[in-house]
């Protein structure tokens, strides 16, 4: 079992929306991965509102590993909403958060982790991955949001829900209301871009899903869906950022 440091440098959340094939076997694979050294890292998975046994593992499973904190949620609110909960738990000064399903290694993420921790004190930062080895259909629809964004903010927004994602804590202090929902991602990548902060990009090896189903990549039909809804989730933080730029006088 990895050893627990009391002092977190890094918090990495995991909002988890019926994912109780996938509980366990992220526990061992990050305990694994730690080597028996939490190294001040700490992993918080939040129970986005699941239908399944996902919180009942989770609370059974956490207490086994010290480097391992839960937050329940009883209803699904939206994707940000489950990665906000974890982020107000979160006692590291850097933070992070990657999906459930096991489609990035837990040692890779905690070699990000460990890496951007060790970037310059207090220098601001914004951390995405840039992911390789998915398929042909899933880097042929993200290529078209990436254009999509670009096009409509004005500036180069690649592979948008890519994972993990890393940042300073306080980059959320005056962040204004972030979306609940699926946008939050691209909402964090503008944000980073807006204050000018050092974006920092590497690859990513993604898998196919360990285990379950997805809640929404279930085909074409359901991509050109999230799609659509994607574009007006974007028109509607263009939106959100002119009200924010003209309360500051920008």
């Amino acid at each position: 079992m990895a050893e627990f440091h009391a002092e977190i440098d890094v918090s990495i959340v995991i909002p988890c929306y019926n994912e109780e094939e996938n509980i366990g076997k992220m526990l061992a694979a990050f305990n694994a991965a730690f080597s028996g050294d939490s190294g001040g890292v700490e992993i918080i998975f939040v129970d986005n509102g699941s239908t399944d046994r996902t919180c009942e593992l989770l609370q059974k499973s956490v207490a086994d590993f010290p480097f391992a904190n839960f937050v329940h949620l009883p209803e699904n609110l939206g994707y940000g909403h489950g990665i906000l909960a974890g982020l107000a738990a979160a006692k590291g000064k850097i933070a992070g958060y990657m999906h459930g399903d096991m489609q990035v290694l837990p040692e890779s993420v905690l070699e990000i982790a460990r890496s951007v921790s060790s970037t310059g004190k207090n220098e601001p930062f914004f951390f995405k991955a840039r992911r390789y080895g998915r398929s042909f259909s899933e880097v042929f629809f993200t290529l078209g949001m990436t254009l999509f964004c670009s096009i409509l903010f004005r500036s180069w927004l690649a592979d948008i829900n890519a994972q993990p994602t890393f940042f300073r804590k306080n980059f959320l202090a005056d962040a204004g209301n972030f979306p609940r929902d699926f946008s939050f991602d691209l909402y964090l990548y503008l944000l980073a871009k807006k204050k000018g902060i050092r974006l920092i990009r590497k690859p990513v090896r993604v898998y196919e899903r360990a285990r379950g189903v997805s809640s929404w990549n279930r085909g074409i039909f359901s991509k050109f869906a999230l799609s659509i809804a994607f574009m007006k989730a974007a028109l509607n933080i263009r939106r959100t950022l002119g009200l924010m730029d003209q309360k500051q006088g920008i």
